[in-house]
């Protein structure tokens, strides 16, 4: 498998306060893995008598990926900083002619768009508040629709060296699926809203 990869980035600092960063990307890939199906043959053993049909490693994919990421970052205040960030990925898989490989499309294994907010709020006596907004787009082949989760967290560092914080992830849902295996047609899995408690010590 082969793969070319171009990247172009660019930086902005607009104010003091105030940065952008941009990045464009174009992968091409060739040679890609591909299973084909072989000639149908029939065996005796083991009973009963059947036909095998014999999948050969091969390398007859193509194609190519782009997109664009985009972020931002704002000083709010001398305490409050947010930063966003957006990507967007197009995935184009194709086979060679006479190949017979019927998975190697993944154009709908993966989100077209996702989109990220942050808010990071230092508060005083060593108190900080955090919380992140995310989006991501469908994912069609493995029948994952869009979803759109909050995380929160509240930490006291009382000294330089020890932080005590409770974290909420996913806190607009019960629970939404992300991923489904696609070799293996198992359940979705489903990411359940938590809350947990940390302690950190660093020494």
């Amino acid at each position: 498998e082969r793969l070319v990869a171009y990247e172009l980035g660019h930086r902005w600092q607009a104010r003091p306060e105030l940065s952008f960063d941009t990045a464009l990307f174009y992968n091409r890939y060739s040679n890609l893995g591909t299973a084909e199906t072989g000639a149908a043959f029939l065996e005796a053993t083991p009973a009963p008598a059947h036909f095998t049909v014999p999948l050969v490693q091969a390398n007859l994919g193509h194609g190519e990926t782009y997109g664009a990421e985009i972020s931002g970052r704002w000083q709010a205040t001398e305490r409050w900083r947010v930063t966003a960030s957006y990507a967007q990925l197009v995935v184009q898989i194709h086979n060679r002619p006479g190949s017979t490989d019927a998975g190697l499309t993944t154009e709908g294994s993966s989100p077209r768009n996702q989109a990220t907010l942050r808010s990071a709020w230092d508060l005083p006596r060593g108190f900080a508040f955090d919380t992140t907004v995310r989006y991501v787009d469908n994912v069609r082949s493995l029948q994952v629709p869009a979803y759109l989760t909050l995380d929160a967290r509240l930490a006291w560092r009382p000294r330089p060296n020890l932080e005590f914080s409770i974290v909420g992830q996913n806190l607009l849902d019960r629970a939404h699926p992300e991923f489904r295996p696609q070799t293996i047609a198992t359940e979705r899995t489903e990411v359940e809203r938590s809350v947990y408690g940390k302690v950190t010590y660093k020494f």
